[in-house]
């Protein structure tokens, strides 16, 4: 099992009682791959349903000084009635069970921690719309509007070789250079959307367990998502933080 200590949740939801069909698709997947199979679970969530309801962990409460209470993905699941969660942005732990959120977070219109830029490109991150039509782009002041809920990856930094690209770029896999390790074979989570911005594909796999699931490297990650239909796809938190509830 990985970890469920994360900074920030991003879930499909649909109505109380809603059954796991359409909609919302889930099925498990490996992914067979030299030095032994990786498994994990990708789901298919139809935005264009009126009955899904996208949400984002919402902000810390006020005087903390933090953007986020650190939560285990099941237990925010639970809290919010979510049909499914994942974990999202990269965070960095303040104590006291509270996280600063590194990227761009906004949860039902509310930004909960700024866009971000180190070089010439800010941050990849996933923006949903008020009618949930959803973008996913190098996001900063001038294109985060219209936004309701938002996610991010991670970008270029000063501390970084690698590019911190998208990983999928209309239709075009850019995984060797995407953050974080790339060409390492790691528990990973991704989110991508369709061409038309009408299907939102989540992602999760497994790692760091030899003989079950070895993990993936991310230009395995971005073909992975390019065959689930991504059209465009970021890479998330991954690591102990990768972590799948339904």
């Amino acid at each position: 099992m990985c970890l469920n200590r994360i900074g920030v949740v991003f879930v499909a939801c649909g109505l109380a009682g809603l059954a796991w069909a359409q909609p919302i698709t889930v099925r498990p997947v490996q992914i067979n791959q030299s030095g032994g199979p990786a498994r994990g679970y990708v789901a298919h969530v139809d935005l264009t349903d009126p009955n899904v309801e996208i949400l984002v962990t919402d902000p810390a409460p006020g005087g903390t000084g933090a953007d986020a209470v650190l939560t285990p993905t099941d237990s925010w699941r639970a809290s919010v009635n979510a049909d499914l969660a994942i974990n999202a942005n990269f965070f960095g732990s303040l104590g006291g069970g509270l996280a600063d959120i590194v990227g761009l977070s906004a949860s039902d219109g509310t930004i909960v921690s700024a866009w971000r830029q180190f070089g010439p490109t800010p941050d990849p991150a996933l923006v949903i719309d008020s009618s949930n039509q959803a973008r996913i782009d190098y996001i900063n002041g001038a294109n985060i509007t219209p936004y309701h809920d938002a996610i991010a990856g991670v970008g270029p930094s000063s501390t970084d070789t690698d590019p911190g690209t998208l990983l999928v770029d209309d239709g075009v896999n850019l995984g060797s250079t995407a953050r974080v390790q790339p060409g390492v074979r790691n528990p990973r989570t991704a989110v991508g959307v369709s061409q038309d911005g009408n299907t939102l594909i989540m992602a999760v796999i497994d790692g760091r367990q030899p003989g079950y699931s070895t993990g993936v490297t991310l230009s395995t990650l971005g073909q992975f998502m390019i065959d689930e239909g991504a059209w465009d796809a970021i890479n998330l938190d991954g690591g102990g933080s990768s972590s799948f509830v339904h």
